[in-house]
């Protein structure tokens, strides 16, 4: 599966410290494309609410994972 650059940046949010779900609901639920991602998140199970907070599932771990490697391993552009 790939990522696209905003579910990326969910992930990535997410994955930098504990994050509420009023928190996350305040940055991810206020505007319709953040909302649209984060509903896909939901979605496609990478993201759970587990109590008041919002956590990576496994599958949103390794996809972030995987993506990370994926930049990473990209030759730079030819100029």
């Amino acid at each position: 599966m790939s990522v696209s650059v905003p579910t990326f940046q969910l992930l990535v949010w997410i994955a930098r410290r504990a994050r509420s779900y009023a928190e996350t609901a305040d940055a991810w639920m206020t505007v319709a494309s953040r909302l649209a991602t984060w509903q896909a998140a939901l979605d496609d199970r990478l993201v759970e609410i587990d109590a008041d907070r919002v956590v990576l599932t496994a599958a949103g771990a390794a996809l972030l994972t995987a993506a990370i490697w994926r930049a990473a391993c990209v030759p730079p552009a030819s100029a």
